[in-house]
């Protein structure tokens, strides 16, 4: 065959003219001098107009083109994969995709290539990487720090679960370490103990946090506050604390200060004086309890020691009830209007006495 691709031995078997072959069967290697490179399937050295079947290895020179508009079928076993290598440590061994728009890259870099010896997926961005280390980079993160490392919002449609069980003793360590906040839309139980640092508000009620079940009848965790804390806790049970709970109450805090005035008093006496204390059972825990009823200190105009709390399981049973709230009473300003009292019953008995000294 010459360089123009006719045969020069018409002689032979098979060969019913120059250039055409009827059939050919070799014994031997069969080899084409001529270089013209391939460009479409109507040009190159050898053209077929038919299929090419090879029954062993291919090794083709430079890159290999097609347009394939049927299925590419391979059939092999664990001894005969599909093998794409480049063995230069800077170079890559790639498989391209391409559309109408885009072409999305399938490759592995050598170890002098960032990302070093990683298996990747590029469109853009490396939207996935697995490096040498078995470590995962997900949404553009070609360096992976870790075992799974994101770049970008992870949502799940099912449950997280972390089955590690590194205790957390600081914001930089434990089984999950977060370095921004967490929103939680719903529950949240913890089983440990709740350590938080910072000035922070935290407004708790029973359709928010769930300390302990309505079987418990103390709070069973332990829980350390430090900073400028407001907490506001809706239980029905009680609450065991080992330390001191201190108010602030200094007077280069407060601004507005008015001293009761002798109305103020009268006003106080007179609702103590119809206060009547009873011992009663919550019906969440049917613990016996004892204290005062909070409708009572409202009707007596006790303004100062109670305050209404969300609580929408709460219907109204008898007038005054608020409605989807629930009165509490401040028993620490409670003891306040006790010292009005007893400040009352002191100047009455100073009476007393000045009328017996002068008798």
């Amino acid at each position: 065959m010459n360089s123009s691709g006719v045969l020069q031995n018409a002689a032979q078997t098979n060969i019913t003219s120059v250039g055409t072959l009827a059939g050919l069967t070799l014994s031997a290697a069969l080899t084409e001098s001529d270089t013209t490179d391939s460009s479409s399937i109507s040009t190159g050295s050898i053209i077929t107009s038919g299929g090419v079947g090879i029954a062993k290895n291919l090794y083709v020179g430079t890159g290999i083109y097609g347009s394939l508009n049927g299925t590419l079928t391979y059939s092999g076993t664990n001894n005969s994969p599909i093998s794409i290598s480049n063995t230069s440590s800077t170079g890559r061994a790639t498989i391209l995709f391409s559309n109408d728009t885009s072409t999305l890259e399938l490759g592995y870099r050598g170890t002098g290539l960032a990302p070093n010896g990683a298996f990747y997926i590029y469109k853009g961005s490396y939207w996935f990487v697995i490096d040498s280390t078995g470590k995962v980079g997900l949404g553009g993160n070609s360096s992976p720090a870790k075992t799974l490392d994101i770049t970008g919002t992870l949502q799940t449609s099912g449950a997280y679960t972390n089955t590690d069980t590194t205790q957390s003793t600081a914001s930089t360590n434990g089984s999950v370490i977060l370095s921004g906040g967490i929103g939680i839309a719903k529950d949240i139980y913890c089983n440990g103990v709740v350590n938080i640092t910072g000035s922070k508000s935290q407004s708790y009620s029973s359709a928010t946090l769930t300390w302990f079940s309505n079987t418990d009848t103390a709070l069973q965790h332990s829980t350390t506050w430090t900073g400028n804390i407001s907490l506001s806790m809706l239980t029905s049970a009680g609450i065991a604390i080992s330390g001191v709970i201190i108010a602030a109450s200094d007077r280069r805090i407060k601004k507005n200060i008015e001293y009761l005035t002798e109305i103020d008093n009268d006003r106080i006496i007179a609702g103590i004086k119809n206060i009547n204390p009873c011992r009663f059972a919550y019906k969440s825990t049917d613990e016996p309890s004892f204290g005062v009823i909070a409708q009572d200190c409202v009707k007596n105009n006790m303004k100062e020691v109670v305050y209404l709390t969300e609580n929408k399981e709460l219907e109204v049973e008898q007038e005054g009830d608020p409605e989807g709230a629930q009165i509490c009473i401040d028993y620490d300003k409670l003891s306040c209007y006790a010292i009005v009292c007893i400040k009352d019953l002191y100047k009455k008995i100073e009476r007393l006495e000045q009328l017996l000294n002068q008798t």
